[in-house]
């Protein structure tokens, strides 16, 4: 009885953390982890474009416009919304509440790169947390 209890307190718990992410907090945390007071233009070692270094992978994911829109700060924004929702849901279907650290983590890993290194918090994550929670 005292387990189940135990259990549900915890469940719940992830729940509730699930439903307080400010993902605009969260995408703001991200841009200045990935590039600082601005972006240059200039293509990352992956592809990565925008202030939220998306892939060309990612940018395919989430929409059939062209890649080239990646440079359009507008554009690139709602992309890296649908990504950071995508990956919040990725997180709780595989049964990680999706904190700041770890949607950090997996936006840097991926999703599957996430569960691969077993939910660790990386650095990088945990620098987007800081700044999360800084805001």
């Amino acid at each position: 009885m005292l387990a189940r209890l135990i259990l549900l307190l915890v469940l719940c718990a992830t729940v509730a953390t699930a439903a307080e992410l400010d993902h605009a907090r969260f995408l703001q945390a991200v841009r200045e982890v990935e590039t600082g007071a601005g972006w240059d233009g200039t293509p990352g070692k992956h592809g990565e474009v925008s202030h939220w270094q998306l892939t060309p992978r990612v940018w395919r994911q989430h929409t059939a416009l062209p890649f080239a829109l990646a440079h359009d700060p507008a554009h690139a924004k709602v992309v890296a919304a649908k990504h950071a929702r995508w990956l919040a849901a990725g997180l709780q279907r595989a049964g990680y509440a999706p904190t700041p650290a770890r949607m950090g983590t997996a936006w840097n890993l991926g999703l599957e790169g996430f569960l691969r290194n077993r939910g660790r918090i990386t650095d990088h994550g945990q620098r987007i947390a800081n700044l999360y929670s800084a805001k």
